[in-house]
């Protein structure tokens, strides 16, 4: 993200990974809370054949760490950055 800021000609660009654990009761908790067909991700599950999107969930289902109790924990992560944009910026 910096380089991308630093290429767009910000100047004092600062730029930090957030990192959180995410915890979903099971898969199909998971399964539901990352496939609404809205943004990237969703709508790109939507656009997939009914076959395709059964591959893809359970191969995703097969290699998620779950606990004995089939709960989910994974890390999820947000860029954040700012930076200046310079008076003469054009």
């Amino acid at each position: 993200m910096r380089a991308l800021c630093d290429g767009a000609g910000l100047v004092s660009v600062d730029a930090c990974v957030i990192s959180i654990q995410t915890h979903y009761a099971d898969f199909d908790d998971f399964w539901e809370s990352n496939t609404v067909p809205i943004g990237p991700v969703g709508v790109t599950l939507a656009a997939m054949s009914t076959d395709t999107r059964e591959t893809l969930k359970a191969c995703v289902r097969k290699n998620l760490p779950t606990d004995a109790t089939g709960r989910i924990s994974v890390e999820a992560r947000a860029n954040a950055v700012k930076g200046i944009v310079p008076n003469d910026f054009q």
